[in-house]
């Protein structure tokens, strides 16, 4: 399916070894290492505190700071062990814990594991990391399933450094892809409307690829684009072809162009233009691509992919995936997120990343499609149905909602295909 596209990386990944082979050897020791910790923490703290304490029973009962109980409560009684890992006081911390529970009157078997819980800490760092900081960095890139907060820090992170590396930053990705019916028995037709909001260059001459969709090859191998129109007919006043929604872009409109790159990718790149709040633009585009794809499986297994890939750093990427009510029939929808180091169009679980975010059903009809993090949203949505004539009430609406989105990545919304119908139905 064609996909937004914004930036392309190449890695040479001959050397490097299956992540699960690395992952499992630390999870199983950091797990074995720290229920003895977990364990000697419990028994220290219910000999002071009694069978249910909190946090702040830790810290009174002991009479340690506030934030020195928090982490200790934390490391015996959070649910997940590899966050014990995260919250394990400092060195000083520990001694500073070891020597409450002595003056607490804490048994000397309970106290005698309580001392030796700083040298398997320390034996389990030796072991798989050069210090506490990349210790932390292993814990937390193992969660099954990630905690919203920390993803959130990394990708903070991460979005400053991509800035500053790439030479651009938006403030929105916005993506949205409409599936109608075609009037072709067994095809759908999808709009496709993609932009960069609140766009700011932070170095000169940086031209950035903002659009990109994949050119199919046709039984014979040969390239073919699939047939298109745009939107908003003369949305591009220069010739470029791109399909630009005026109306909706920053005045005067982006100087871009539409080109077929490499690998058969049909490119549209938005020129270099002034550095800083001064040369801010937002960019938006919206096509109709017609018979895109059968609306049912054409052999077993086969699934349904729709999405965009993630090239920009961006403050937030909202896509809006837009289903008529005739097209896939309760099919259950999935997120997943792929890294794109290997290949644009990877597949392959050993690709897939780990997110805490999930789809969201909007509902029936456009009335809670709205956000207020994209001007006149209402307005290009309308500007859709009027093009097609379609009829808003009878579709579905979906949204993927994702802050700061790791790049370069596929954000793919899956479900399985429906089977075909039978001879009969389909002459019918």
């Amino acid at each position: 399916m064609p996909r937004l596209r914004y930036f392309t990386v190449a890695v040479n990944s001959a050397s490097i070894q299956p992540a699960a082979t690395l992952g499992l050897g630390f999870e199983a020791d950091a797990q074995r290492s720290i229920a003895a910790i977990r364990d000697s923490f419990a028994a220290a703290i219910e000999v002071v505190c009694g069978g249910r304490p909190r946090a702040q029973d830790v810290a009174t009962g002991f009479q340690l700071h506030r934030k020195l109980g928090w982490q200790i409560w934390n490391v015996a009684y959070a649910a997940d062990p590899m966050r014990a890992v995260r919250l394990m006081p400092t060195e000083h911390g520990l001694q500073v814990w070891i020597e409450a529970s002595r003056t607490t009157g804490v048994p000397k078997d309970i106290l005698e594991r309580l001392e030796q819980t700083p040298a398997i800490f320390e034996s389990l760092l030796a072991r798989h990391a050069k210090d506490r900081g990349l210790l932390e960095l292993l814990s937390e890139s193992s969660d099954s399933a990630p905690d919203e907060a920390t993803e959130l820090r990394w990708r903070k992170m991460a979005f400053s450094g991509n800035s500053f590396t790439f030479g651009v930053r938006a403030k929105t990705l916005l993506a949205v892809a409409v599936l109608h019916p075609s009037d072709r028995w067994p095809f759908f037709d999808m709009v496709r409307v993609q932009g960069l909001l609140g766009l700011i260059r932070t170095r000169a001459n940086v031209r950035w690829p903002f659009a990109q969709s994949i050119v199919q090859s046709g039984e014979d191998g040969h390239q073919c684009l699939p047939r298109r129109e745009p939107l908003m007919p003369h949305g591009s006043s220069d010739g470029s072809d791109v399909p630009l929604m005026r109306d909706f872009c920053s005045q005067p409109a982006p100087a871009v162009q539409r080109r077929l790159g490499e690998s058969g990718l049909l490119e549209d790149e938005l020129l270099p233009g002034p550095v800083g709040q001064t040369g801010e633009c937002t960019v938006i585009t919206g096509e109709i691509m017609r018979e895109l794809a059968p609306r049912h499986r054409t052999h077993e297994g086969e699934d349904a992919m729709f999405g965009t890939g993630v090239r920009t750093p961006s403050e937030l990427l909202i896509y809006d995936h837009i289903v008529h009510k005739d097209l896939f029939p309760k099919v259950q929808r999935e997120l997943r997120v792929y890294s794109e180091l290997i290949s644009p169009t990877t597949r392959d679980v050993r690709d897939r990343l780990p997110v805490s975010e999930k789809v969201q059903h909007l509902g029936r009809g456009l009335d809670r499609i709205r956000t207020a993090e994209v001007a006149r949203y209402a307005d290009i949505l309308t500007c859709i149905f009027q093009r097609t004539g379609w009829k808003s009430g009878d579709f579905e609406a979906f949204r993927v909602r994702m802050r700061c989105p790791p790049i370069p990545v596929s954000v793919m919304i899956r479900h399985d295909l429906p089977a075909p119908p039978s001879a009969e139905t389909n002459t019918a």
